[in-house]
């Protein structure tokens, strides 16, 4: 994680011998502006020195660990569980289907067929969990009590974030829910709320080199990204909803309300909130502190700059490139309102079909 004591001198002529190596213009301009960026953001002692401050910028700085890197026993076990299926066959046939279609290719059609999968086949969804030891599952006779830190081996390995306690009212026994993130572990248990189901899905897809992002919402759900190169920009995927391509899912479907969303993979954190509030409802965009968004958003820029040209040329031009095209499209769509309108209505934004009724009530998402 970036600090902020390190040498701006030294970061920025880095950043400018970099940009003299190349002789692509290109890449020399990107790298010259990103040294600009970090030049006019350090400077700016006082606003970095507030934001150590801020417990909520350090929180949205370890969104990247949500990213981490996945071992060969985490791929493979993503990859067999994908194996065992027809998903691949079914993209193809889709693919075939819509080949006069020229707005998606393989790898689009291949993520609609995981999504389904995933969804409909794989993966469960668990409210309370039930007992193991007599089969109960009435949701009003399992007693949640308080939760614990990893306390057994498994858990530990499974990279358990805590473990939910529950009370069979029927047996009497003692449920334990761990909430694992391990990606192998995951494809075992199959089992989860967002958090899990995200961690699992958006693992199979990096899996399978499918370039993908993590998306966090700071109202305590998570989803994630795929970059189409089809199409040239990043979509919208929620694998707890089977939903595909609707931004505006969480704003005019579930009716929630939001202060921030972010993308992050490994070499940024991004905010992205402007792609999933709808435009025409300012409502639904919480109140924000101005002055921490002032520091969180120079944060944003160094840590960002500051990750971007470590990396070699060719992933630099990738990502950067990815973000240009992703931007412009982006516009592109929602200058086209009808084209928009007609993929995603307001019949298709559905309210939170997933978890228990009263829980998405509360949370926001109900659609009231």
């Amino acid at each position: 994680m970036t600090t902020f004591k390190q040498q701006p001198d030294e970061k920025r002529t880095k950043m400018l011998r970099l940009a003299n190596r190349f002789p692509s213009t290109l890449y020399k301009g990107r790298i010259t502006f990103l040294s600009e960026v970090y030049k006019n953001v350090i400077t700016d002692k006082p606003t970095i020195k507030q934001a150590q401050k801020y417990p909520f910028i350090q929180d949205i700085l370890k969104t990247e660990l949500a990213f981490y890197r996945l071992s060969d026993a985490d791929k493979n076990a993503c990859l067999d569980a994908v194996l065992a299926t027809d998903v691949h066959h079914r993209a193809a046939i889709k693919e075939k289907e819509c080949e006069e279609d020229d707005e998606l290719d393989y790898v689009d059609h291949l993520v609609k067929e995981l999504l389904r999968w995933f969804k409909d086949e794989f993966f469960t969804w668990v409210n309370k969990p039930p007992c193991d030891k007599c089969g109960n599952n009435d949701q009003n006779k399992i007693r949640r009590l308080q939760a614990r830190k990893a306390f057994r081996k498994e858990h530990l390995e499974g990279w358990a974030s805590v473990v939910e306690i529950y009370k069979c009212l029927e047996c009497n026994a003692t449920i334990v829910f761990a909430r694992y993130n391990k990606a192998e572990t995951l494809i075992k248990e199959r089992r989860g709320r967002c958090g899990e189901w995200n961690n699992c899905f958006l693992s199979i897809l990096r899996s399978l080199d499918i370039e993908s992002r993590y998306i966090r919402n700071m109202e305590d759900h998570v989803w994630c990204e795929y970059f189409s190169r089809k199409q040239g920009r990043w979509i919208h995927l929620d694998s707890c909803e089977n939903s595909y391509d609707q931004p505006m899912l969480y704003c005019d479907g579930w009716g929630k309300k939001m202060s921030y969303v972010f993308a992050a993979n490994n070499r940024y954190i991004i905010d992205v909130t402007d792609k999933y509030i709808n435009p025409d409802k300012p409502e639904m965009r919480l109140a924000i502190d101005k002055e921490q968004d002032k520091h969180l958003q120079a944060v944003l820029a160094i840590t960002n700059a500051t990750k971007l040209v470590t990396i070699d040329r060719n992933e630099f031009m990738r990502l950067t490139s990815s973000l240009v095209s992703d931007a412009k499209k982006t516009a592109e769509k929602k200058a086209e309102k009808k084209k928009i309108k007609a993929a995603t209505t307001k019949d298709d934004l559905l309210p939170r079909q997933s978890g228990d009724a009263n829980w998405t009530k509360e949370r926001g998402e109900d659609g009231q």
